[in-house]
């Protein structure tokens, strides 16, 4: 499990430097949607093999399930599924080809990851990576749901401050433990989570706890910061549970 949480957590980090990258472009213009008729037939065929790349990570979690837990492990699989293909209908409804392409690829990428995961871990990594691909595209940032954006920023400030301030021992003593790793991936798997389930409230009281967490490891001394963050993001990650 640990090389899959290094393996998300790389993807985490590449898209938060694209999405500090990007950050001064400028959103599509309204005028350049189309509607769901108008979709490139490349689009559409993305999207068919996408609907069957989803029937190969079904196929993927039920053989790697053992018989008295298929029932909780369908009901798990069908939920995210659903939300990826409501994501991409909605997309797809709108004609909005750019966000289509960012939908395709992120979900592409997290069944890639589920089919390849060892059969025990699958719908542990289904429920990380499709969570992800649920949650606002950070490549909009910061034209695109604030308070994400901004709760995103804040965690990722906290975390560099923490590794800025670290010893040589105690990032020696990380390459061991994971702890600062398992403590991002924890951060965004709960903040991914509220967006997948779609509850506007957990949302917010997700990312309120995030912000509240981020804001005192970074204003906390260097000699503190990991020590806070051990502390605040363990309650943050409870206001998701």
């Amino acid at each position: 499990m640990a090389k899959i949480i290094l393996v998300f957590l790389s993807l985490i980090f590449a898209i938060v430097a694209a999405a500090e990258a990007s950050s001064t472009q400028q959103p599509p213009s309204p005028a350049t949607k189309k509607s769901i008729d108008d979709l490139t037939s490349a689009t559409k065929k993305d999207i068919d093999d996408l609907t069957l790349l989803f029937q190969e990570v079904t196929d993927a979690i039920n053989t790697a399930t053992p018989p008295a837990k298929k029932p909780e492990a369908t009901r798990a699989s069908s939920k995210h599924i659903q939300t990826a293909e409501s994501d991409v209908a909605k997309a797809a409804k709108a004609g909005d080809e750019e966000k289509l392409a960012h939908l395709i690829l992120a979900y592409r990428m997290a069944s890639a990851m589920v089919i390849h995961a060892p059969p025990a871990e699958r719908l542990k990594v289904m429920e990380d990576t499709f969570n992800s691909a649920a949650a606002p595209n950070p490549y909009e940032c910061p034209n695109v749901d604030k308070a994400y954006c901004e709760t995103r920023s804040k965690i990722n400030k906290a975390i560099l401050g923490v590794v800025a301030a670290a010893s040589p021992e105690q990032k020696k003593l990380w390459d061991k433990d994971s702890t600062l790793p398992k403590s991002m991936h924890t951060a965004m798997s709960t903040v991914n989570k509220a967006y997948a389930d779609g509850d506007d409230k957990e949302i917010a009281r997700v990312l309120a706890a995030y912000n509240k967490a981020a804001d005192s490891v970074i204003a906390a001394p260097p000699s503190d910061k990991l020590k806070v963050m051990e502390s605040t993001f363990k309650h943050a990650a409870a206001s998701g549970a």
